[in-house]
């Protein structure tokens, strides 16, 4: 509306100045010519005034089609053709739904909300369902690694970090998510082996607090999971303290706790030196799915 009423403003003061320029130019004096102006901006409202009432009456017909005139319709289609075109554009969008507060806007349609769903949910809806989560007991699986060359099962060792690593890439490598579950000491020395060794599976390793039990926080991590996807826990610890603590545990740990070894069975690493494979149960139910997959 605001275009068409400026066109005529623009229209009648160019006609305004005609009369003055003609007054001046015969000697008439400048109060005929203010007289003049005057009566001209008058009509000028006037016209204005028409123009708002004819947009209203013609908004009022989509809403109140009985209280509407043909003839204020023809009177805007004939005179104003910005504004009908307006007021086509708000018939259109009141045709799609009302919005809140009386406004207008676009009805939702179901097959664009399944787009905009899916760009929200990008990272699980295109991927399928979640992968299934194997949370190591970091510190039982290094313990583990580390006696593989110890002949007796008495010898003290220092646990070898590597030998997460190596379980961790053996998951990754099948399509598995992993998350590492240590003690917070493991990684807070500074210049501590274990935090070099695993520098690779950064963002992957949540560190238990200090004093806190890490085997708590791995079988916590992975119960809660499984509530979305399956998940289980990598681990020869046979978790009695917990399940003594909490015995529900008991039956959730016969399903998804993952035992294992490491073996020598001609493996080698990145620089060509000798390593050990995980070995983890053939008999566990994701191990067999893992192995179908593979051979498949």
């Amino acid at each position: 509306g605001g275009a068409v009423g400026g066109d005529q403003d623009h229209m009648i003061l160019d006609t305004t100045t005609a009369p003055q320029e003609q007054a001046q130019h015969h000697g008439v004096s400048k109060v005929t010519s203010n007289s003049s102006s005057s009566s001209w901006n008058k009509s000028a409202t006037s016209i204005l005034h028409s123009d708002t009432n004819i947009l209203k009456k013609t908004q009022t017909s989509k809403r109140h089609p009985a209280q509407s005139s043909s003839s204020s319709l023809g009177e805007a289609s004939s005179s104003f053709k910005l504004k009908k075109t307006l007021v086509i554009g708000q018939m259109e969008m009141d045709d799609e739904g009302e919005g809140e507060n009386g406004g207008t806007e676009p009805k939702k349609n179901s097959s664009n909300e399944s787009v905009e769903s899916s760009e929200r949910m990008e990272g699980v809806i295109l991927q399928g369902p979640k992968k299934p989560l194997v949370v190591l007991d970091g510190a039982n699986v290094a313990y583990a690694y580390a006696k593989v060359a110890v002949l007796s099962a008495n010898a003290k060792v220092q646990p070898d970090s590597y030998g997460i690593v190596v379980a961790a890439n053996y998951f990754r490598e099948r399509d598995v998510r992993v998350l590492v579950v240590l003690p917070a000491p493991w990684l807070h020395h500074s210049g501590s082996t274990h935090e070099a060794c695993l520098k690779n599976l950064s963002g992957l390793i949540v560190t238990a607090p200090s004093r806190d039990d890490d085997d708590a926080y791995a079988m916590t991590i992975a119960r809660r999971e499984d509530g979305r996807t399956k998940a289980y826990v990598l681990s020869n610890d046979k978790f009695r303290d917990a399940i003594q603590r909490e015995p529900s545990w008991g039956s959730w740990l016969t399903e998804h706790r993952i035992s294992y070894a490491f073996g020598d069975i001609g493996s080698h690493d990145d620089y060509g030196d000798p390593e050990y494979d995980l070995i983890p149960n053939p008999r566990h139910d994701l191990i067999q799915a893992i192995e179908r997959k593979t051979a498949g």
